[in-house]
């Protein structure tokens, strides 16, 4: 975390590798992480923290807050070097709402970052993170057949399909069960918002990075 506005709390790491034919090796890898995510209060002023996250609106409020704080000072003669939120859809398939969308870098090409966010407590998110992109990168890509910037005279495709698949795979095996008190507080949230769709926008913009300092 490039600041300390936030607090964050690893709880799993995983990385999967994805090999090529015989003599080329490495070609792609899928790199998983869990992390518990929380304002800093001793920095945070408390007239701009949302009063509970499993309000939709005061959800994205602090997602956006975060994604910039991490990834929206970042840059090079002025321009952003990360493209965040892209790709956003609405997440429903929990029993909570989320979020779902990717982070591009725009100084790793061949490199994605794909994101499911969702709201546990009052106070606290839960990021799921996927990283994947080619060891090699391929070019000049014509009829099935490219040239490699790394590898020899091989040449062959690389198909990103099985580390996109697994990863599909991993994120509809995700289940979430709040606890008692937890339950509760989003019930809360309903009952008080009767009118309110408890899900995250279906749209939502890439946000203006650089963000001032």
């Amino acid at each position: 975390m490039p600041n300390q506005n936030w607090l964050e709390l690893l709880t799993l790491a995983r990385e999967w590798a994805f090999y090529g034919p015989w003599f080329i090796g490495g070609v792609s890898q899928l790199q998983c992480a869990a992390v518990v995510i929380t304002r800093n209060y001793e920095k945070a002023d408390a007239k701009n923290v949302p009063e509970s996250l499993f309000h939709p609106r005061a959800f994205e409020y602090e997602l956006c807050k975060y994604l910039t704080d991490y990834y929206g000072h970042k840059h090079d003669n002025n321009k952003a070097d990360w493209l965040a939120p892209a790709n956003w859809k609405s997440l429903k398939s929990l029993s909570v709402f989320g979020a779902r969308f990717d982070v591009a870098p725009f100084h790793m090409p061949n490199t994605r970052d794909h994101h499911i966010v969702v709201p546990i407590t009052d106070k606290h998110m839960l990021r799921f993170s996927f990283t994947f992109g080619s060891w090699v990168q391929a070019t000049n890509i014509r009829n099935g057949q490219c040239e490699f910037a790394h590898v020899g005279q091989e040449r062959f495709r690389i198909d990103n399909t099985p580390v996109l698949e697994l990863m599909e795979s991993i994120i509809q095996s995700i289940t979430i069960t709040l606890s008692d008190k937890n339950q509760q507080a989003y019930d809360k949230v309903k009952a008080e918002n009767p009118d309110l769709k408890m899900a995250v926008s279906e749209t939502l913009a890439p946000l203006q990075w650089p963000a001032e300092s």
